[in-house]
C-alpha cells in the first residue's frame, strides 16, 4: 500500500502460492521444529494453497489496520485469482485474531498447539489456516463482505475503517487487485 499523493510505502502483504518445488515461507520457518507442516502443504497443494505472508506497515499508519487488516484482506481477495483454495499463516499474537476474524483457524495439530517460537526463542508465532477460500464460511459476516466484494470489485476506492477501534478515522484506500494473466491453474497438481 502507497501514497497516491507522494509513493511513500504504507504497508503491504504476500501471496506465496505453493509451487512444489520451493517450499512456503512457513514450511522455513516450522519445518525442523514440526515436520508434519510439510504433510500439511502437501495435502493441500493439489487444489492450490499457498502463505499470506510478509505482513508489515510503517509506523506512520501504526494501529490504522494498513497492514494486518487492509493487506491482508486484499491478499484474501486475490488468492482465488490464482488458484489457491486454501491459505497458511504464521501471525504474531496479536495479529492471531485479526487472522481468525478473517477465516483463519489455529493448527492446533502442530507445534505446541499451533504455537512456535518464531523467528527467536523470546518470541510467538501461530500457525493458522483458511480452509475454504472460495466461500470463506469461517469469516466474520462483516469482512467475508468485504472481501467478496472486493473479489467482485477488484478496482475500486473505499473509505475503510479500522475494524477493531469504534470512531476510527475513515482511510480512503485505492484497491487495484485484478492479477494480469492469473491462471488457476498453474499452482494446482490435481
Amino acid at each position: 500500500m502507497e501514497s497516491e499523493d507522494d509513493g511513500r510505502m504504507f504497508g503491504g502483504a504476500r501471496v506465496h502460492a505453493a509451487d512444489g518445488v520451493h517450499p512456503l515461507p512457513i514450511e522455513s520457518a516450522v519445518g525442523e521444529l514440526d515436520p508434519s507442516i510439510y504433510t500439511l502443504v502437501y495435502n493441500n497443494q493439489a487444489r492450490g494453497t499457498g502463505e499470506l505472508c510478509g505482513l508489515w506497515n510503517s509506523m506512520e499508519v501504526a494501529g490504522m489496520g494498513i497492514g494486518a487488516i487492509f493487506a491482508s484482506r486484499a491478499a484474501l481477495a486475490i488468492a482465488p485469482q490464482i488458484g489457491l483454495t486454501t491459505i497458511f499463516s504464521l501471525c504474531s499474537p496479536v495479529t492471531v485474531k485479526f487472522s481468525e476474524w478473517q477465516g483463519g483457524r489455529i493448527i492446533k495439530d502442530i507445534g505446541n498447539n499451533g504455537t512456535f517460537y518464531y523467528p527467536k526463542h523470546d518470541l510467538l508465532a501461530t500457525a493458522v489456516f483458511v480452509n475454504d477460500m472460495i466461500n470463506m464460511p469461517d469469516t466474520a459476516a462483516l469482512e467475508r463482505e468485504r472481501i467478496m466484494n472486493l473479489r467482485d470489485q477488484p478496482r475500486q476506492v473505499a473509505m475503510e475503517h479500522y475494524p477493531f477501534r469504534k470512531g476510527s478515522e475513515a482511510i480512503q484506500i485505492h484497491y487495484d487487485l485484478l492479477v494480469q494473466n492469473a491462471d488457476i491453474h498453474e499452482f494446482r497438481t490435481a
